[in-house]
């Protein structure tokens, strides 16, 4: 038999006796080697103090998120109800509500209804009250900007483009008329 052999197959000497003949998975450790309370108090505090770090950047990010999927899908919503008024040929009504925070699609002859409610971290900017346009079917579409704003201060927006009646996405804080 080889050495290594004769060396695990032994009897334990006096001074082996009490403790484990294993070691933790792939080291050479005993199985008695670990983590202490005040080790692993240690590392948590270190983890919890990166959280704390991290957390506002986050949810701030998360927050921009939310604005440009909400401007998108305004902008979605504007392009079906232009495209409900030429396609049926009827006129259709676009109402921005800031009090209810969404924005409402009435179609005038069927009586068609939609309706996109934002986020709740989503706010109509710049309206005090609720303003209505109407979408005639193969007529240019009445100019529009939309512009939402989020609880943690970012604030974009949409435009329709007067000639070719596409919603276009606008950043910044700055609108027309306020």
């Amino acid at each position: 038999m080889s050495r290594e052999a004769l060396a695990v197959n032994r009897e334990p000497s006096t001074a082996d006796r009490g403790r484990p003949r294993f070691s933790v998975a792939g080291s050479r450790l005993p199985a008695t080697a670990g983590l202490s309370l005040i080790e692993l108090l240690i590392v948590m505090a270190i983890v919890g103090l990166m959280l704390g770090i991290a957390y506002p950047n986050v949810t701030s990010g998360l927050d921009g998120i939310r604005l440009k999927t909400s401007v998108s899908r305004a902008g979605a919503f504007w392009a079906a109800a232009r495209q409900r008024a030429d396609r049926f040929q009827e006129v259709v009504q676009v109402t921005v509500d800031p009090k209810a925070n969404e924005v409402r699609a009435l179609g005038a002859e069927t009586g068609w209804k939609d309706a996109l409610r934002l986020d709740a971290s989503i706010h109509i900017a710049g309206l005090k009250q609720a303003q209505s346009y109407l979408l005639y079917p193969g007529t240019p579409s009445p100019q529009f900007e939309l512009f939402l704003e989020a609880d943690s201060g970012g604030r974009s927006g949409l435009r329709v483009n007067l000639l070719t009646g596409v919603p276009e996405e606008v950043d910044g804080p700055e609108r027309s008329g306020e």
